[in-house]
């Protein structure tokens, strides 16, 4: 059935379809009238020795019915897709896709003036795409999800949006480009808001999401190797909080973290070394928490060593994680005994020395300086080396961080400590 029958068919009840197919065979008819004429008499003659090769209806061209009536029948988006419309419900096989990327057009173009309206089109469109039969449907569906999902953010929300994003990571949609922007746009949405339940202290909705972002990155990295910096920085991330469930699991996300970062420093470690301090750092502490003491020691004083040149740099930017690192490697020390007395008391006047040009301009690093000014003197006392400087150190960690050694957990020991450094 040729598009014209098939119009003809559209327009059989519906008085607006018979009106547009009026006009437009009368523009057509005049516009053919006219140029058969032109034609005719500005043909040139023809060769007396040409012969005829057969009759011209015996050639067959093979153009997509379809796109021309309707563009010429509408008036704009809003027409074009309600004869789209008509079309796809006489011969949905054949007008479907079309009335599919009408609908996306005008959500397009609908998008800044009217979200609401534009989510509204791609609805439809979705309706539609689902539909749909052959290797092309799913990312036909995924495709209109990925844009749902982008206009619905702001204006519903994180949970709609990500939605529908996860429902296009289970369609099996060929189209790799529409996968992968998918996954993108899920790692944008889920990052920030890892962010905020782990600030909110939400660790279990914290702990879901991580796990869902990780393994988005992990396909993403796949693909594309520059996903690699964040795929790290997640399970980095991830290692922490599964700890405190599964210990092999959380400690081998960071072991991994570990070794991707290993790699990335190899090509730029200007720009990833500070990442792998960062998950050296952990893979100690966690290590500690299990009692390894010999990984604990080796991944902390190599975070150490990398923050100390960072921070010889850069203080401002590496000076509170150099602090924390040399804190954790301090813990260690403590935990193997007097075989690591000389080491300690090097350990805590580092930290001890880092804890003093920081007090002065970051605020949020008042935790880890009252650590270390507590570290300096036990060690101190342990050793019976230096106490007048241990006394010290004790003083100013009760006068000028008194309420941060009570937010840790450590004033109570710190007094005694002031108390026993006193009848010496």
């Amino acid at each position: 059935m040729s598009l014209h029958e098939m119009w003809r068919t559209a327009a059989a009840d519906n008085p607006e379809a018979r009106a547009y197919l009026a006009g437009y065979e009368r523009e057509r008819f005049r516009t053919r009238a006219a140029a058969a004429v032109t034609a005719v008499r500005q043909a040139p003659a023809p060769p007396p020795d040409e012969t005829d090769t057969g009759p011209s209806f015996a050639l067959e061209f093979e153009l997509r019915p379809g796109a021309s009536l309707v563009w010429k029948l509408a008036e704009g988006p809003h027409q074009r897709t309600d004869l789209y419309r008509m079309l796809a419900s006489v011969h949905p096989q054949q007008y479907r896709p079309a009335l599919v990327r009408s609908l996306v057009d005008l959500a397009f173009r609908l998008e800044e003036g009217d979200a609401q309206a534009a989510v509204a089109q791609l609805d439809e469109a979705l309706e539609q795409a689902r539909q749909l039969t052959g290797p092309d449907g799913d990312t036909t569906v995924a495709r209109c999800l990925y844009e749902r999902s982008r206009m619905a953010l702001g204006l519903h929300g994180f949970d709609e949006a990500l939605r529908g994003l996860r429902e296009a990571a289970t369609l099996p949609a060929p189209d790799l480009e529409v996968v992968t922007a998918c996954a993108r746009m899920r790692s944008t949405i889920l990052d920030p808001y890892i962010a905020l339940a782990v600030h909110e202290g939400k660790r279990t909705e914290a702990m879901s999401l991580l796990t869902e972002y990780t393994e988005v990155l992990r396909g993403l990295s796949e693909q594309d190797s520059t996903e690699l910096p964040a795929l790290a920085r997640a399970l980095n991330s991830l290692g922490g909080l599964r700890f405190e469930d599964d210990q092999a699991a959380g400690r081998a996300a960071v072991v991994e973290a570990v070794a991707i970062r290993r790699e990335l420093v190899k090509a730029d470690p200007g720009t990833h070394l500070p990442g792998l301090a960062a998950a050296l750092n952990n893979l100690g502490f966690l290590s500690l928490r299990q009692r390894d003491l010999a990984t604990a020691r080796t991944s902390l004083a190599e975070a150490v060593s990398i923050r100390r040149g960072l921070a010889a740099e850069a203080f401002h930017d590496h000076g509170t994680t150099l602090l924390r690192s040399l804190n954790n490697l301090v813990f260690v020390l403590f935990d193997e005994g007097p075989t690591r007395q000389s080491e300690l008391l090097d350990a805590t006047a580092q930290a001890r020395a880092t804890a003093e040009r920081l007090a002065a301009d970051d605020v949020g690093a008042r935790p880890d300086v009252a650590m270390a000014l507590l570290h300096f003197a036990q060690a101190r006392l342990l050793s019976g080396r230096e106490l007048d400087e241990a006394a010290a150190a004790v003083d100013r960690l009760l006068s000028a961080y008194g309420a941060e050694a009570s937010a840790i957990g450590v004033h109570p020991q710190a007094t005694a400590m002031r108390d026993l450094l006193a009848t010496r």
